[in-house]
């Protein structure tokens, strides 16, 4: 990712007057989104070589203009082996999910949690976070933070680098912000995240009877698949 053209890209008042004092840039913030990005953000070649390679093992290349929720099969997203359940999910993190992902991670034997935007664009989000970054350090990068966590209509991609889980993140969609989880590997820290992230029953009938499930896609429902 250009990060010149992110940083310009996300200090335009735009972004300023769509999230409001969450984003004003004081005097400092813009060095605080330039050293955020200079931590964490690939580049070109680092994405080709080492980032592609690892997500083209979970996800199928796929995109999201061809992908749609509520009439594409979920074997389009992630590759055969991974078992898929859909979760409504936003923002990208919270800090309690992004604890239980970083213990899915340490028990998967990652070293680094890669987040991809679906995008074509230079200005796409491409980061390689080491697993053990606090909430605090993901917080820091100022309105570049504010934009990443917060912002909607951007689609992610969010994998370790043992390829042994992943999230598809979707919140650019007319039917509802949601993730899809995929996992080739059966452990107690996988299971924690999906029941964190469950449905309850009230919700599940809400979104049943006033906005429609997708077919084909497993529901993960106070602990139990519908």
């Amino acid at each position: 990712m250009e990060i010149i053209n992110c940083l310009k890209k996300y200090s335009d008042v735009y972004y300023e007057e769509m999230f409001g004092s969450s984003v004003t840039k004081s005097s400092d913030g813009f060095s605080h989104a330039s050293k955020f990005l200079s931590d964490f953000a690939l580049s070109t070649d680092e994405y080709l070589q080492e980032c592609a390679p690892k997500m083209q093992k979970v996800f199928k290349p796929v995109g999201v203009a061809e992908f749609k929720i509520c009439t594409s099969p979920v074997n389009m997203l992630f590759q055969p082996a991974y078992e898929t359940t859909l979760l409504i999910s936003s923002p990208l993190f919270m800090e309690d999910t992004y604890h239980l992902i970083q213990k899915i991670c340490q028990a998967c034997g990652d070293r680094f949690l890669y987040i991809v935007e679906d995008s074509v664009e230079d200005t796409a989000f491409q980061l390689k976070i080491p697993v053990t970054t606090s909430w605090e350090q993901l917080q820091s990068g100022g309105f570049i933070s504010t934009v990443l966590f917060n912002m909607p209509y951007n689609n992610y991609r969010i994998f370790g680098d043992s390829c042994s889980w992943g999230r598809w993140c979707d919140y650019e969609n007319s039917w509802a912000d949601y993730e899809i989880f995929g996992s080739k590997c059966d452990i107690p820290e996988i299971k924690d995240y999906l029941q964190k992230m469950a449905l309850s029953l009230d919700d599940y009938l809400y979104m049943k009877n006033n906005i429609g499930f997708p077919k084909s896609i497993h529901v993960m429902i106070d602990g139990g698949r519908r």
